[in-house]
């Protein structure tokens, strides 16, 4: 037992296995990269946001103004310096002999693109799984609690679905989950100052930017700020 004990202590520590949950968890979204390859409309919602990310590096502009993008604007702006990188190195890469050869490439055949948008989706399911070990450490003050909340929500049926495909849902999850730390944050200071304001009113606004729902949240911050403030007085 006291060997075991001594193994444990010394390979199988919580960082350790975080990162096996994390690892294993993203491998997993891997195999769904080229589901229905190059086909880009067998998934519903997949494409509106990768087209709006190149049309906005075509025209030159920030404002995801398409009828194609029905998603708010932080949804694109999230992915934008993902794509730009792409988009660069594909234009070094020698694989086209201009940047018309790719640019008419990206026209004709983005569903090409769907598995990097896949891609994208689960680095942001497996950074929700790490900010879920960070936001429950900081709760509970216990790593065990931790990682065992990491845990159940990477390899959640429901959370494992939605985050497989190229979808908004993924990046929401993530925005909500850090405007919890964020509050939490806030909350668990005696004299926030206007920096922690500023910090609250930031990461909500990346959250509402992704989709309203995140509005319910916001409202458990409201409630919770009047009855400790309000209330108090």
């Amino acid at each position: 037992m006291l060997f075991f004990r001594k193994v444990r202590g010394r390979y199988l520590n919580y960082q350790t296995a975080l990162a096996a949950i994390l690892v294993v968890a993203f491998l997993l979204h891997l195999p769904g990269l080229f589901y229905s390859f190059p086909l880009k409309n067998t998934v519903g919602d997949e494409v509106t946001t990768m087209g709006a990310i190149f049309k906005m590096m075509n025209d030159q502009s920030l404002r995801p103004d398409y009828q194609s993008f029905y998603h708010l604007p932080v949804t694109a702006y999230a992915q934008l310096p993902f794509y730009a990188a792409l988009v660069l190195f594909l234009k070094f890469s020698g694989l086209f002999a201009d940047f018309t050869e790719l640019k008419k490439f990206v026209i004709l055949d983005y569903g090409y693109f769907l598995p990097f948008a896949r891609l994208l989706t689960a680095l942001f399911a497996a950074a929700a799984g790490y900010l879920m070990y960070k936001l429950a450490n900081r709760i509970f003050s216990n790593k065990t609690v931790a990682v065992l909340a990491s845990f159940l929500l990477s390899f959640n049926l429901m959370f494992f679905q939605v985050t497989h495909f190229a979808r908004a849902w993924a990046l929401q999850i993530l925005l909500l989950l850090l405007a919890v730390y964020v509050y939490h944050y806030f909350f668990t200071k005696d004299e926030p100052q206007a920096k922690d304001y500023f910090l609250v009113s930031a990461v909500t606004a990346l959250a509402l930017g992704v989709h309203l729902a995140s509005a319910l949240v916001y409202l458990v911050f409201l409630i919770l700020y009047f009855y400790k403030y309000s209330l108090k007085d």
